[in-house]
């Protein structure tokens, strides 16, 4: 695949993806980010699209796993942080000792 075929089959995707959160069609939009990052994992928009996604569906454990991937891919993203750490609360994880070192600061 060319960079240029690329670059439009995820333009593709993305639109069928925000047509798809238009229509209220979360699963379709769901299987359009899955495919995005497919293609691109570093992807941070699509990445963090699906987690909120996932997190409105009332899947916290596949949100909580975009998210932590997310802060993996850029520790600096403030937004994926605050997402993480709401996720985190909505599942009773704060108090884990095991969640406490993820903070790229400890």
């Amino acid at each position: 695949m060319s960079a240029a075929d690329g670059f439009f089959a995820r333009w593709w995707i993305n639109q069928r993806a925000n047509v798809a959160m238009l229509l209220k069609r979360g699963e379709t939009a769901i299987a359009c980010y899955r495919e995005l990052l497919a293609l691109d994992p570093g992807d941070e928009a699509a990445r963090s699209t699906l987690g909120n996604l996932l997190m409105e569906k009332g899947d916290a454990a596949g949100a909580t796993a975009e998210f932590e991937r997310l802060v993996q891919i850029n520790p600096a993203n403030a937004e994926a942080w605050f997402n993480l750490g709401f996720v985190y609360e909505q599942r009773d994880m704060l108090a884990q000792p095991s969640r406490r070192s993820a903070a790229p600061w400890n």
